[in-house]
C-alpha cells in the first residue's frame, strides 16, 4: 500500500513513475499549495468541531444540533474527497500518455 511522509516527503510502497507514485506525490504538491492549505484547515475545522459537538447529542434531544452535527460530519468526509479526488486527477493527468 502506497503512503507518503508528508514531512520528509518521501513516498514508500510503489515504484518512481507509477499511477499510485504520482497520486502520492499530488499529495506532496496539494500539501504545498495554497489550494490545499485551506482544504486541510477546513478538514481539520470541521473534524474539531463535529468532535466538540457531537458528545451533545447523547444529552440533549434536539432535531437542530443533530442535523448541524450531521452537516459537520459530511463536511469532513467532502474535504477529504476533495483531496483524494485531486490527487487521482493529477496522478491521471501525468500517466495517460504511456
Amino acid at each position: 500500500m502506497p503512503f507518503v511522509d508528508l514531512t520528509t516527503g518521501k513516498i514508500y510502497g510503489c515504484e518512481k513513475g507509477s499511477r499510485s507514485w504520482w497520486h502520492e506525490k499530488a499529495h506532496l504538491i496539494f500539501d504545498r499549495s495554497e489550494y490545499g492549505t485551506k482544504i486541510k484547515y477546513y478538514h481539520y475545522f470541521f473534524t474539531m468541531l463535529t468532535i466538540v459537538i457531537l458528545p451533545f447529542n447523547l444529552f440533549i434531544t434536539s432535531w437542530l444540533l443533530k442535523i448541524f452535527t450531521l452537516i459537520c460530519g459530511l463536511a469532513v468526509v467532502t474535504t477529504y474527497l476533495i483531496e483524494e479526488v485531486w490527487a487521482d486527477w493529477f496522478a491521471f493527468k501525468r500517466t495517460r500518455h504511456k
